[in-house]
């Protein structure tokens, strides 16, 4: 692997790890955070009435958790809109630049 590979190779890893080590562990631990607070009794009380993982979490646990998953969009969307920045510095070479650079 010549040098100019190396550089594109470590240009895209470096904009993965940035990217990856700021939203994601922040939406980590806000839907972590969330998920916590709703009691576990509903849980409980689903499970008595007969109603599977699947159904519980869909029918009880994303509706309590819907204005969080709101927030969590507006923020990827921000962090996507906020990418030109990041890159246009992390990603020098023309062969590896983003479609927004």
């Amino acid at each position: 692997m010549n040098a100019a590979a190396r550089h594109r190779t470590l240009s895209i890893l470096l904009l993965l790890l940035v990217y990856l080590g700021g939203a994601l562990g922040m939406i980590t631990y806000l839907l972590y955070g969330s998920f916590n607070a709703i009691p576990r009794e509903l849980d409980e009380a689903a499970r008595l009435d007969g109603a599977g993982h699947f159904r519980i979490f869909f029918s009880i646990l994303l509706p309590l958790c819907r204005p969080l998953i709101a927030v969590v969009a507006l923020l990827v969307f921000l962090s996507t809109v906020g990418e030109y920045g990041i890159a246009s510095i992390v990603l020098t070479t023309p062969e590896v630049k983003t479609v927004a650079v």
